[in-house]
């Protein structure tokens, strides 16, 4: 009887011993998945901030290229302003030249269009 107790105590025993190693097996799983969870949002999080830095960069790229852009663009309506007064400026010039030049002259036709003015 003793050696039949002695018996059931091992195997009580190794039962027990069984399912401690199988809780540590199932912690150890547990673990290794958590452990992949966090390497993967980790990963997650890296290709994440790449996408977010190359995107930064683009819209960098993008907003460089505009204002170089409009800024060329006000340049060039700048410069055709200025040559439409230049134009203007000649024209009027030119104009008084001429206008002038017909009152100080001697012909007959010139100073009857000087004094009809």
């Amino acid at each position: 009887f003793l050696l039949f107790l002695l018996f059931l105590f091992l195997l009580l025993f190794l039962f027990f011993l069984l399912f401690l190693f199988f809780l540590l097996f199932l912690f150890l799983l547990l673990f290794l998945f958590l452990l992949l969870f966090l390497f993967l949002l980790l990963f997650l999080f890296f290709l994440l901030s790449l996408v977010f830095r190359l995107l930064a960069v683009f819209v960098i790229f993008i907003n460089v290229t505009v204002i170089a852009t409009t800024r060329l663009s006000v340049t060039i309506d700048i410069n055709a302003d200025i040559d439409l007064v230049t134009a203007s400026m000649t024209t009027a010039t030119a104009t008084t030249i001429t206008a002038s030049s017909c009152a100080s002259s001697t012909s007959p036709a010139s100073s009857i269009a000087a004094s009809s003015t």
